[in-house]
């Protein structure tokens, strides 16, 4: 459970800082990052998690989540990048 609004997230595309070395970016995640473990709800999600995968009927919704999440990974992947053609050596 997120506690924090998506309202207090910095518009991705306000930012001329392109890519993965994507400076504030880096830090936003690591302050967001701080903030959650400084707000103590760290140990609620945890054990949150805990009681989703020994839950069968949770645990088996989750890994079927997992695995369509890596079913798009290996699209994008496989296609070098969204929309980017394949070079081959």
């Amino acid at each position: 459970m997120n506690k924090f609004n998506d309202d207090e997230l910095p518009d991705p595309s306000n930012t001329d800082e392109p890519g993965e070395g994507n400076r504030q970016a880096d830090r936003r995640y690591r302050d967001a990052t701080r903030k959650f473990v400084d707000s103590g709800a760290v140990e609620p999600a945890a054990k949150e998690a805990r009681r989703a995968v020994d839950d069968e009927r949770e645990r088996e919704e989750l890994q079927e989540a997992e695995k369509i999440g890596k079913s798009h990974r290996a699209d994008i992947v496989g296609n070098g990048g969204v929309g980017a053609p394949v070079k081959k050596r």
